[in-house]
């Protein structure tokens, strides 16, 4: 009976821990499956016939050896045999899988081996875990790395070329070389203002210029393609699926071998005038999302830089000789060239302007590092590479936070720069106020928390509708308020907006140091900060208020206020046409 009664917890033992693996097996969310030293697929559970495609009974008639990317068969064969041989007890291995629609799977598996008594393989057991959306992060945050080096690169190229014909090849060159693009190349349009000429070009494909038309004739059936469509309208253009889109059908043909997955076509600027494109073209189908997008645009803002200043070059040539001659013949000239002198002169102040751009582009440098810095810090912080201590956790975050603050910096500098040579074009589109309004507030909320202050956001804005660049208000909204939080000890922060006919007031009311009249005077200054033990503690470099007064005047069309005392608190206003007009009047 004793023998019989521990047989019988044997048995209820047995079933209990088979009942285990049963559950571990069917409802974990890591794919598990089981397989015959013939690489057969023995058992599979759920979650990877979800990840796979195939259902189990599909399974049973495949081996993995076919499912393999061809690529990445053999590298596993070796450890396969080294397992079953007993070389090795597991072995883990990164690989890709193809699923049942054609796609690719990026997997982490882990694999071990079921043995007998006389340590023969009885089945092989593995873990394959799905690690497809960390593979593509990490290769867009590669790619990004690339635009940002090829940015670089080029900026160099502007400050070391003086004259077109170097430096638009070696941009084509950078952002193949460096950027991961297929080919690049710069169009310039004609005299007559008909056509688009190619000048420059790098990369797989440039035979694919060779006699190409692109004509800018309102008749022409290519004119709504992707680089008339930017010159005309002077706005880029993405082509997110080369081959399949409608823009594109007249050189799909002839672009087929080349296996372009899309473009980008981006307008060029010289004296305010567009004088031609720069064209991308990647590899991938929907490569140019919004990061890369914002890259891309900078890069194309820095070439109508580079042809300015090359025009600037020539222009001050000349007016150096002109100047020469007054010089020979003062005496007999200086009446008739009085008016002349004067508009060299005006000329000349253009120059001044190549201050603050050679300010931009050495701002560049600064924050093509640092973004590769916050990108791989932020994929150390998700733990994209392996797990971290809370220490090491709470010091990196103080890097990332670090970071971004430098990068706020470098990035109001480049942006003043750009206001004070007329390099940032506006970009107004229809937004709901109060969104924008409710972001500025949640974006600030947690440093108005830490100092115990109260961040109020009024209901006032609700309905209106404005028709603004909205990422450059939302810029000065979050300068205000952020300055609201520094000076302000106690109470609160309070943000609001009034429509009067068609103006919209926004006003940030705080109850901070406040201001006095001499004060006030110096407030919109650059590099201006009131002096206060509120200050001191804050620090700053004084850009803000003045960069957000120039976007507001020079930008955004509108103006801003202040109502202030000094130890009662400060009111900025901000006063914007609710829908903004463009040079020709229209809104």
């Amino acid at each position: 009976h004793e023998r019989a009664r521990e047989l019988s917890t044997t048995i209820m033992d047995l079933r209990q821990s088979e009942q285990r693996f049963h559950n571990f097996f069917e409802l974990g969310h890591t794919g598990m499956a089981i397989t015959s030293l013939e690489m057969g697929w023995l058992n599979v559970n759920p979650r990877l016939c979800e990840m796979f495609g195939y259902s189990r009974d599909e399974f049973a008639g495949m081996s993995w050896a076919e499912m393999t990317h061809p690529d990445d068969l053999e590298p596993e064969l070796v450890r396969f045999r080294q397992l079953v041989a007993g070389e090795i007890d597991y072995y883990s291995i990164e690989k890709r899988f193809i699923h049942k629609n054609g796609g690719i799977i990026h997997a982490f598996l882990i694999v071990s081996c079921l043995r007998r008594q006389d340590r023969s393989v009885e089945y092989v057991l593995a873990t394959i875990e799905d690690i497809s959306e960390r593979k593509l992060a990490q290769a867009k945050l590669q790619q990004l790395t690339q635009l940002y080096a090829a940015l670089g690169e080029s900026n160099h190229a502007i400050m070391r070329n003086s004259s077109e014909a170097e430096l638009l090849p070696i941009i084509c060159r950078n952002a193949v070389k460096l950027g991961g693009m297929k080919m690049a190349w710069v169009g310039m349009v004609d005299a007559a203002g008909r056509s688009v000429r190619p000048v420059a070009c790098y990369g797989t494909g440039t035979e694919y210029l060779d006699g190409i038309d692109i004509s800018l004739d309102p008749d022409s059936p290519t004119v709504g393609g992707p680089t008339a469509t930017s010159i005309r309208e002077g706005r880029p253009f993405w082509t997110q699926d080369f081959q399949h889109d409608p823009a594109t059908a007249p050189w799909q043909e002839r672009a087929a071998k080349y296996n372009w997955g899309a473009s980008a076509s981006l307008p060029l600027y010289r004296k305010g005038a567009i004088v031609g494109c720069i064209g991308l073209y990647s590899g991938e189908v929907n490569a140019f999302d919004e990061p890369m997008r914002e890259l891309l645009v900078e890069m194309a803002s820095d070439i109508s830089f580079a042809l300015d200043n090359h025009e600037n070059m020539v222009e001050r040539k000349q007016i150096e000789r002109e100047l020469q001659l007054h010089r020979e013949h003062l005496e007999d000239l200086v009446d008739a060239r009085t008016h002349e002198l004067a508009d060299a002169n005006a000329r000349l102040k253009d120059l001044d302007r190549l201050k603050s751009m050679f300010i931009a582009s050495m701002s560049h440098e600064l924050r093509t590092p640092m973004n590769s810095i916050l990108g791989f810090t932020d994929l150390i912080l998700h733990g994209h590479s392996g797990e971290i201590n809370e220490m090491q956790r709470d010091q990196l975050q103080r890097v990332y936070s670090s970071g971004k603050h430098l990068l706020l910096l470098i990035s109001d500098i480049i942006d003043l720069s750009k206001v004070e040579a007329n390099k940032i074009a506006i970009m107004p589109s229809d937004f709901d106020l109060q969104e924008l309004l409710d972001e500025v507030v949640q974006a600030n909320r947690v440093i108005a928390v830490r100092k115990e202050l109260g961040l109020i956001l009024a209901q006032s804005g609700k309905g209106i509708v404005m028709h603004t660049d909205r990422q450059r208000l939302m810029q000065c909204m979050l300068n205000l308020v952020s300055n609201a939080i520094k000076y302000s000890k106690t109470g609160s922060v309070r943000v609001s907006a009034q429509l009067k006919d068609e103006t919209v007031d926004i006003a940030v009311q705080d109850s901070g140091i406040g201001l006095s009249r001499e004060e006030q005077t110096r407030l919109f200054q650059p590099f201006e900060r009131i002096d206060s033990e509120l200050s001191i503690k804050a620090g700053g470099t004084g850009l803000g208020l003045y960069l957000t007064k120039k976007l507001v005047t020079e930008l955004l069309g509108g103006s801003i206020t202040v109502d202030s005392q000094s130890g009662e608190g400060s009111c900025f206003t901000l006063h914007l046409p609710r829908c903004i007009k463009d040079k020709g009047g229209k809104v």
